[in-house]
Order: structure tokens, then C-alpha cells, then sequence
């Protein structure tokens, strides 16, 4: 039987298919052993007849590696090829404007840097699409950790602009914003509450902390939309997990828990802003200046209007967007590109992102690994919140707050963290075939196996 498998397993390239294609075959021979020695044959040759029956290991093998070999998300990488040369467009164009006008001068060399971003980004999303997502599950309460400790380092010794904590000065005027991180943080989490799988309602109860950790931070920043983005994202990964059956517990009892978590996030979240004074009264100075302050959020809230206003279905209204928003090429850009080429062409950037977030969930919730399929659904939902929350903010529905269109926005960390997370969903889409059900997620220290 030993040397069947091993030429079968000689056939198939990928190696880590190995040892679950062995343990299946296994698994055929002897229940056939089993049944032919119920009908009277000898151990030997229950065996060899078993064997026998399984047929010629080559061409069984050759079939095993015809399915189980690394795949390539090549719809969504078109995609993201035309998305990165959209963007490119966009920023040049911009940059040609702002450079013709006058305007600022700080920002004309924005398409060159956009540019240098979007290439970084793609080479990380190749990084990340080469390593297997599984290892980044092995240590993902250890990543989750630093990211949380940076959190928490950012709070006390942060950069501060505009009553906001933006992130940690790493030189040349960088930031490694702490934001981009704590978005980097919902996959994660989804490898966190796999770790837990069939611990019952320990397991929910310390899903839960993990997933209040990096809100309670991103409220004291202050950034409540970013902490009601992160709070949804994980708790869609969360009940993810309950329906999946990854918790010993009865589904129906855990979705009400579910239920309660979710209604007392309002009530938690204003009593923390309460307890942190500052931090309250700097959303209701938001507030007031976003209906009332002609020269503040208000200002902004009359421009959009006037983008909706006066915007043509095709090509330029007239409206020197530019000229009077300073973050038309980030939080702004989707009134940049309506102001300056017309609502049609706004609609098809919204819908081609809009298609690459459908076939991030498709491609997750294909997976038969179940740990996949969360760390790439939490994927989704980052890029879903923030391209909803965009649109809507541009729309003038919402008043406006901190958000970034996805991979059109400037801005190092969003673009680089919106490569990484593609490259996350990659690497899970190129193993889809390769791993079962559920793998391990432990991690050898000392000798021991870690959760």
C-alpha cells in the first residue's frame, strides 16, 4: 500500500496536498480492506486486492494533480491591473491641473508619488500572494498583538492633527498611520477567532475582547467611523464563524449574544466618548460645523452640492473643484472625477470597484478551507465599508469624516494597505484547491504547539 501512495503522490507537484491526498487515499483502501476481509479473504490479500482495486497510481495521480494544484485569480487581477492604470490616469491629470492653475504647489509632484505608491502596492501584492495565508494564521494572535500595541502607542505618542491621532513619524515626513493598521487587523482577527474553533463559549467570549480592542483604540484617536467600520467587519467574520459551526454552542443562543453585542456598541461607544470628554466634544464640533460652520465641514458639505449641482453626464462642468477642496485627489476624488468628466464616468469608477469587491466575496465564499473564507470575507468587508462609506460621503447623505475611495485615493498607507489586503485574497484563492475543510493553525515553540 506504501509504495501505491508514494506513486501516486510522485505525480502531483504541489507538496501541500500531500499528506490530505494520502490521508484520503488511505482512508479508501481500508474500508476496502475492511470489506474484503469480510468476505473471507486473509489480511495479505484484502490488501493487495484493495490496492488492485484502486486502480493504476499514474494516471490516478496525474488526475489528483490536474485538480489540486495552485490557482490565479486572473479576472480580479485584470481588474486590479485596470484600477491601477485608472488611478495613474486620474493622479496625472490632477497633478496637470493643480500645476496649470497654480494652485499648490506641495501637491504637484502627487501623480509621481501616486504612481511610486501603486508600484509598491503591487509588489507587496505579490509578496503576499507567494506566501501561503495559512502561515499568517499560525501567528495571527501575535500580529494582532503588535498591531494593538502600536495602537496603543499611537495614543500616547502619536502625531496629532486637527484633534486627530494619525499615526507614528517614521522620517521624510512619513507616517505609518495607525488607521491602515487597525484595517490590517480584520483578517487577522478572522485567524484569531479560527484559532478558537470548538472551545465553546470561551471562544465567543474571547473573540469578542479581540474584537473590542481595536475599537476602544480607534475611538480614543478619535475616529468613531473607523471604529464602526471595524466594529461591523469583525462581527460579520464573527458570525461567520458561529454559522460555520466553529464554536460548541447553539447557533441560535449565539446569534442573540451576537444581537445584544451589536445594540450595545452605540450605547458603548457614547459612553466612551462621554467618559473621554475631548473626544465628545470634538464629534459635536463636527457636528455643528458640519451644518453650521460656513468655513468648516459646512463648506464642504455646499461644494459637494455644487459638484452634484452643476455636474454634466459627460465631461467637465465647468467647476474648478480643485481650486476650493484641498483633499480633492484623496477624500474628495470621487467629486474630482463627476466635477471634471462627468457623472458617467463617476459611475463606471464606482462600479468597477463595486465588481472587484463581488468577486472578493466570490472568491471567498467559494473556499472550502473555512479559514479562508473568513480571513477573505473580513478582506471584503474593509474594502465594501470604505467604498460605501466614500460614495455616500461624496453624496452628501453622511457628513463628512475620514475615508478613502479604494486604490483611486492618495495616500501611501490606504493604497499600500488596499494591495496587501488583494494579495491576502489571492493567496487564499491560489490554495483553494489544495487545502480541506479545516487546517491547523498552531505554531511549534519549544517544542510545544501553540494556539
Amino acid at each position: 500500500m506504501e509504495k501505491y501512495l508514494q506513486a501516486v503522490l510522485e505525480q502531483i507537484r504541489c507538496k501541500k496536498v500531500h499528506p490530505y491526498i494520502r490521508e484520503e487515499l488511505m482512508g479508501h483502501i481500508q474500508d476496502q480492506i475492511e470489506d474484503n476481509r469480510k468476505s473471507g479473504m486473509s489480511e495479505k490479500e484484502a490488501e493487495e486486492a484493495a490496492v488492485r482495486d484502486m486502480g493504476d497510481p499514474v494516471e490516478i495521480g496525474v488526475e489528483f494533480d490536474r485538480i489540486h494544484r495552485p490557482q490565479i485569480a486572473w479576472k480580479m487581477l485584470i481588474v486590479i491591473g485596470v484600477i491601477s492604470v485608472l488611478g495613474i490616469l486620474v493622479h496625472f491629470f490632477i497633478t496637470r491641473q493643480i500645476a496649470d492653475s497654480n494652485l499648490w504647489d506641495s501637491s504637484v509632484s502627487g501623480s509621481s508619488r501616486y504612481a511610486l505608491h501603486v508600484l509598491i502596492g503591487l509588489a507587496l501584492m505579490f509578496v503576499v500572494y507567494r506566501i501561503d495565508y495559512t502561515y499568517l494564521a499560525k501567528y495571527a494572535k501575535v500580529i494582532a498583538a503588535c498591531i494593538l500595541l502600536f495602537g496603543l502607542v499611537c495614543l500616547h505618542a502619536g502625531t496629532v492633527a486637527g484633534g486627530v491621532i494619525l499615526g507614528i513619524h517614521v522620517g521624510g515626513g512619513s507616517i505609518v498611520a495607525v488607521n491602515t493598521l487597525l484595517m490590517l487587523y480584520v483578517p487577522i482577527y478572522a485567524a484569531v477567532v479560527y484559532k478558537y474553533h470548538g472551545e465553546g463559549h470561551a471562544g465567543i467570549v474571547k473573540s469578542i475582547v479581540w474584537m473590542l480592542l481595536p475599537v476602544y483604540i480607534a475611538i480614543r484617536l478619535p475616529r468613531m467611523p473607523l471604529a464602526l467600520m471595524l466594529f461591523v467587519s469583525m462581527l460579520v467574520v464573527l458570525m461567520i464563524g458561529i454559522g460555520k459551526g466553529w464554536f460548541q454552542v447553539a447557533k441560535k443562543k449565539a446569534f442573540i449574544l451576537m444581537g445584544l453585542v451589536a445594540f450595545g456598541f452605540p450605547v458603548g461607544g457614547l459612553g466612551a466618548l462621554v467618559l473621554m470628554r475631548g473626544s465628545l466634544g470634538y464629534y459635536i464640533e463636527r457636528a455643528r460645523s458640519f451644518y453650521m460652520d460656513s468655513d468648516g465641514l459646512a463648506y464642504y458639505a455646499s461644494m459637494l452640492d455644487s459638484v452634484r449641482d452643476n455636474a454634466k453626464w459627460i465631461g467637465n462642468s465647468g467647476m474648478k473643484f480643485l481650486g476650493f477642496v484641498q483633499d480633492g485627489n484623496r477624500d474628495f476624488i470621487l467629486s474630482y472625477v463627476t466635477a471634471s468628466y462627468g457623472l458617467l464616468a463617476a459611475i463606471i469608477v464606482c462600479c468597477l470597484l463595486a465588481v472587484l469587491v463581488v468577486f472578493i466575496f466570490s472568491a471567498s465564499l467559494q473556499q472550502k478551507n473555512q479559514l479562508g473564507l473568513a480571513m477573505g470575507c473580513g478582506c471584503g468587508m474593509i474594502f465594501l465599508m470604505n467604498l460605501a462609506a466614500n460614495i455616500l460621503i461624496n453624496m452628501g447623505i453622511v457628513p463628512t469624516a475620514w475615508t478613502f475611495l479604494p486604490f483611486l485615493s492618495a495616500g501611501g498607507n490606504n493604497i499600500v494597505l488596499c494591495y496587501g489586503l488583494v494579495g491576502i485574497v489571492l493567496s487564499i484563492y491560489r490554495y483553494k484547491n489544495i487545502y480541506p475543510i479545516h487546517v491547523s493553525t498552531k505554531f511549534v515553540l519549544s517544542g510545544k504547539n501553540v494556539q
